[in-house]
């Protein structure tokens, strides 16, 4: 990945709240452990990437926004390649990586995933919405 690759980002309708995306969408839950899951823009479209996601029974989205690699770093957090190495999830989806929250703060986890969700939404839907 170079600094301008897209990274996307999958919107569940819960992290919109009247009308505007919040930033949850960028901030990774307890279960993700620090790593928010995205797609590597230089080996899937965003649109690609969305239609993937909605065919897992237990996925949706609204959309796609999108950050760049440079925009992470400049906020501390790194774009990291999926780490597991079975084949079999290589090759269904060797676009996914992660974005690294490890070792950052909540308090820092939250201002770093607002100002993520802003440069996307200034940047605009990837793809979508969807209705």
């Amino acid at each position: 990945m170079d600094q301008q690759t897209l990274l996307h980002r999958q919107v569940n309708p819960s992290f919109i709240q009247s009308g505007r995306v919040t930033s949850q969408v960028f901030r990774p839950t307890p279960k993700d452990e620090g790593m928010l899951s995205v797609s590597d823009g230089s080996k899937i479209t965003a649109e690609s990437a969305y239609l993937r996601f909605i065919l897992v029974p237990q996925c949706r989205s609204k959309g796609v926004l999108s950050v760049s690699v440079e925009e992470c770093c400049a906020q501390g957090v790194l774009p990291v390649p999926d780490p597991i190495e079975e084949m079999e999830h290589q090759l269904s989806q060797p676009d996914h990586c992660f974005i690294d929250f490890r070792n950052i703060s909540s308090g820092r986890i939250d201002k770093i995933a607002t100002q993520l969700r802003n440069y996307a939404i200034a940047r605009g839907w990837s793809y979508g919405p969807v209705e």
